[in-house]
């Protein structure tokens, strides 16, 4: 730790949540593999690409939506597609917290929108970054400025863009996530790589 300023400190960290869920999305399933959402699916809105029961896509499809646009019907999927259930998934997000050995995170949901129960710190959230950024395929997700998601039910294709100004603004930048809620306030977990030194902000 360079730099420290209550970094144990609980708080709501809003879409960068997402972090986790992609890692573990990554490490339960293929990227071709296709998840199709049951018929009880219920989408959790805000942002989203309107997926709905019987929806079919590839995990590569959902993780991009995630983690580009922030998509939270997305993270849905990707949880019911990894657990079969997001309330699995959720149990398997903190069961992973506890083996890395941070203290000040539970999770309640897969896509952070705001619940009482669902808090991280600066700190944890850097460990959980860190463990992503050494997957490669997230790594090459985070730094994607667009990708088409190919949607089903004759709808149109959904092209998705990154939503990290950083990427376009300091030519180190490397990721990582965004988050937003009105009682989380604007959140960022930042990471930049320059002479293989990389460094991550939260």
């Amino acid at each position: 730790v360079i730099y420290e300023k209550g970094m144990h400190d609980e708080h709501y960290p809003a879409s960068t949540t997402k972090v986790l869920t992609a890692l573990l999305a990554l490490e339960n399933m293929e990227l071709d593999y296709k998840i199709t959402l049951p018929d009880d699916y219920v989408n959790v809105g805000e942002t989203n690409i309107g997926l709905r029961a019987g929806a079919r896509q590839t995990a590569e499809e959902l993780l991009m939506a995630t983690m580009l646009y922030s998509a939270n019907d997305a993270a849905q999927a990707l949880a019911i597609g990894a657990a079969g259930s997001e309330q699995a998934f959720v149990d398997m997000m903190n069961q992973r917290v506890a083996e890395l050995g941070l203290q000040h995170t539970h999770f309640a949901n897969p896509h952070g929108l705001h619940s009482e129960d669902h808090y991280t710190s600066a700190y944890d959230l850097a460990m959980i970054a860190r463990e992503a950024m050494d997957n490669p395929e997230f790594r090459r997700i985070v730094t994607t400025e667009s990708f088409v998601v190919r949607r089903v039910n004759g709808e149109e294709n959904f092209t998705v863009s990154n939503r990290n100004g950083l990427l376009n603004q300091f030519e180190f930048a490397d990721g990582i996530k965004t988050g937003y809620t009105r009682q989380a306030g604007n959140c960022i977990v930042a990471s930049a790589t320059k002479n293989d030194m990389q460094l991550i902000a939260v």
